[in-house]
């Protein structure tokens, strides 16, 4: 089997916004006055006039009247009281003279702006990619949140606190009123994450096999003609036809409440894409993630490839960043699949494995040879080197 690896950088809207506005401050500062080039025409003159002037003192010299008459415009008593000090006298209520002393005047740099100190926050210090928060934003991008998210971020649990400041990188439109439970909070994908599988996905039918609170659903029904999207629990599956009509695409999605994995053999589809439970944050507690040790019910991550693999070859498999590379091959043998890493603000957040036709589809896209990757056979180690794209 052979296996091409890709890096994905994306950025969040307002980290993109901000670096946008730092490298400008960047480039303004940097601005140096521009030195141009005098004309020798006027190099010539100011020589020659230069040459007259030095003349005109000797000539005085020898006639003894050096210094006795101005040798350039105006009068040299005005210019010797323009060097002089101004004087500022107060007159008292009987007419007498009182010198006032000149106070000398001191400027004071105006302080930077709020906005100049966000700016120069490094995107590595952005957690998370964590969108703008209410200490982050400046008086004149207030963020005004919406009734039903302040109520939501006064009654929801302290632990997701982290996550309810990524709420912007999860949904651009959170605050048109988003729904969102427990679960939902760590395991949504992040937009921009979304959107790139989409349009890498583009096609006639999808089949979202665990569509949780929507956000991939979204996405997919903004590339493809239909998409079907599947859960288990009835509640995941409203909230997610809540947020799939704020984003008008409700009408692309059919809805199917049930288990995957009786589902899955029923359907037909050009695409199944695969985010099946990872097992909450503590997945990243271990070295690495194996599809083996991800259950669902009797079936683990393995069980599911080889049934979607029934509906069609070109599956999308949304895995944690820490998967087994070694066990992601030995799911096709065979064939050829693409290990793409997903770089949010500079961070590596997930890896993507594409099977079938999407397996390297960008390198058939495009005819950028500095895009190209040459697939690399696979090794029996796990230290795999990433090609940069």
């Amino acid at each position: 089997m052979a296996i091409t690896f890709r890096n994905v950088y994306l950025e969040t809207a307002d980290l993109r916004r901000r670096s946008m506005k730092k490298r400008k401050k960047t480039r303004s500062r940097r601005k140096r006055p521009r030195i141009e080039q005098p004309c020798e025409a006027d190099v010539e003159r100011e020589e020659e006039a230069r040459a007259l002037q030095a003349q005109l003192h000797e000539e005085m010299e020898d006639a003894g009247l050096a210094g006795m008459l101005p040798l350039s415009f105006g009068s040299s008593k005005k210019f010797e009281a323009a060097k002089r000090q101004a004087k500022h006298v107060k007159f008292d209520d009987i007419g007498n003279e009182t010198l006032v002393e000149l106070q000398p005047i001191v400027l004071k740099k105006r302080p930077r702006d709020e906005e100049d100190s966000e700016d120069e926050v490094e995107a590595d210090d952005v957690v998370d990619a964590a969108a703008t928060t209410e200490s982050e934003t400046t008086e004149t991008e207030t963020v005004r949140e919406s009734p039903a998210a302040l109520a939501m971020e006064a009654t929801m649990d302290p632990s997701l606190a982290k996550y309810w400041a990524q709420r912007y990188a999860l949904f651009t439109k959170f605050d048109d009123g988003i729904r969102l439970d427990h679960e939902g909070w760590f395991s949504v994908t992040p937009e921009v994450i979304s959107e790139h599988h989409a349009r890498r996905i583009a096609c006639d039918v999808v089949v979202d096999a665990f569509t949780g609170c929507g956000g991939n659903a979204i996405q997919l029904a903004k590339t493809c003609r239909q998409v079907i999207a599947i859960d288990m629990d009835p509640a995941k599956i409203e909230i997610a036809k809540h947020n799939a009509g704020i984003y008008g695409v409700a009408d692309r999605i059919e809805w199917l409440v049930g288990d995957a994995f009786e589902l899955l053999p029923t359907l037909r589809a050009d695409v199944v894409f695969l985010s099946p439970p990872w097992g909450g944050p503590e997945y990243l507690q271990a070295k690495t993630f194996e599809l083996a040790s991800m259950r669902m019910g009797s079936a683990n991550g393995i069980d599911l490839f080889h049934l979607a693999r029934r509906v069609t070859h070109d599956i999308v498999y949304f895995l944690p960043r820490n998967t087994c590379k070694k066990e992601m091959r030995l799911l096709a043998p065979e064939e050829t699949c693409e290990f793409e890493h997903n770089f949010l603000n500079k961070k590596l957040k997930t890896v993507t494995v594409y099977f079938g036709a999407l397996a390297c589809s960008l390198d058939k896209q495009t005819s950028d040879p500095g895009h190209t990757h040459t697939p690399e056979e696979a090794v029996e180690t796990d230290d795999v080197p990433i090609l940069v794209s």
